[in-house]
């Protein structure tokens, strides 16, 4: 897995995961935030960017084990997850499978709360086929940049696309959607948190799942939440990962095995 490091070496390490069809360079901007004054990990996951597909399993599974081995291997003494869309659902159910963490941060996370859009996501994802996968998610990408976004960004978004792993994305759409975020976020042994843009998900949706789910609205920002407002994000995070003291918090993160 394929990942740039950053920022001085402290005892909590923030790790960047990028949603579905993503690359690293769409969380450049916020790590350069965190960078300041935290150690930052920013990852392109499998058949994304520059990280090959692999063989084998190519769905969610394969993904967690990536980035626990890379965390591994980094072994930091505490880690915080923030992961931005499929990115975030990836993040939370690592909390449960791979790895106890700190915290997981969910940027406009793709977590579905009503059977309304769960339908709608199992029909995309049944019907989504190697061929398909480009213009398909690519169109639905773009639909969500925020009204003000930069010709930068969509720029971005769209070339991340075009060079995403078709069948490893498809993979990973479609754990996605049949992945049970009330489930997760009820199991979970890591604080949570959602950082919301453009989104339907509401404060009072989340806490009917898990009252401490702490929650951010962020304004002036699409779906991209941390490359139109890197640094709001930033800061929600750093409020977090951080006491006022500006010391780590406690919660140890344990070696795997």
């Amino acid at each position: 897995m394929s990942f740039t490091a950053q920022g001085p070496e402290t005892e909590t390490t923030i790790v960047l995961v990028h949603g579905l069809g993503g690359r690293r360079a769409q969380t450049a901007a916020l790590a350069d935030e965190l960078s300041r004054d935290s150690h930052v990990v920013s990852v392109d996951l499998l058949g994304h960017g520059s990280s090959p597909a692999g063989e084998g399993a190519r769905g969610m599974t394969a993904q967690i084990e990536a980035l626990r081995q890379l965390i591994e291997d980094l072994s930091p003494a505490r880690v915080a997850l923030v992961g931005h869309s499929a990115g975030g659902t990836t993040a939370l159910r690592m909390t449960n499978e791979a790895q106890e963490i700190e915290a997981a941060f969910l940027l406009d996370s793709s977590l579905i709360v009503s059977d309304a859009v769960k339908d709608w996501a199992d029909r995309l994802a049944s019907s989504l086929d190697r061929d398909g996968f480009h213009k398909t998610v690519n169109g639905l990408l773009r639909a969500n940049l925020g009204d003000e976004a930069e010709a930068t960004i969509a720029d971005e978004v769209d070339q991340a696309v075009k060079d995403t792993d078709p069948e490893v994305g498809a993979a990973l759409l479609r754990d996605a959607v049949a992945f049970d975020a009330p489930d997760e976020i009820r199991r979970s042994p890591s604080r949570i948190f959602y950082v919301r843009s453009s989104r339907p998900i509401t404060a009072a949706q989340l806490h009917a799942v898990r009252p401490d789910v702490a929650f951010h609205r962020v304004e002036h920002a699409g779906h991209w939440v941390q490359m139109e407002q890197p640094r709001k994000v930033a800061d929600i995070i750093r409020s977090h990962v951080f006491t006022s003291t500006g010391a780590p918090t406690h919660v140890a993160v344990p070696k795997p095995g």
